[in-house]
C-alpha cells in the first residue's frame, strides 16, 4: 500500500508541499480509494483472496 502511495505523483507533491491536516485528508482519502478499489478488484474477478 505505502508503495502504490509513494508512486502517486499528485499526493506526493501534497504532502510534501501541504500541512500536516491537508495532507494527512489527502492520504485518508487515498488509502480508503484503494482499499475500496482494491475490494471491488476482487468481488468483480472473484478473487475472494486478496494477497
Amino acid at each position: 500500500m505505502v508503495e502504490k502511495l509513494s508512486l502517486d505523483d499528485v499526493l506526493v507533491v501534497n504532502v510534501r508541499d501541504s500541512n500536516p491536516s491537508a495532507y494527512e485528508a489527502a492520504v485518508a482519502d487515498k488509502v480508503s480509494s484503494k482499499i475500496t478499489d482494491g475490494l471491488l478488484e476482487g468481488t468483480l474477478s472473484g478473487n475472494n483472496e486478496k494477497g
